[in-house]
């Protein structure tokens, strides 16, 4: 298994915390993740509005040949 930090982002506008997180989808399909887990929200005030930043953990399953029994 592969692990990635990942991140998106929305800058103001309608609807922030849902683009943020597409974002953040975004990223995990084109790092080629089979799942974006562990998501955190935050938030912050600058000049020009409200940022919302979403960190999760892109998750990638790998075909890895499975031990022979011993």
């Amino acid at each position: 298994m592969e692990v990635a930090l990942l991140f998106g982002q929305a800058v103001g506008g309608g609807r922030p915390i849902q683009r943020a997180l597409v974002n953040l989808q975004a990223q995990g399909r084109d790092h080629n993740c089979d799942a974006v887990v562990s998501v955190e929200l935050l938030e912050y005030q600058v000049k020009v509005g409200t940022v919302i930043v979403a960190y999760g953990t892109g998750i990638k399953y790998l075909d890895l040949p499975v031990p022979a029994a011993q």
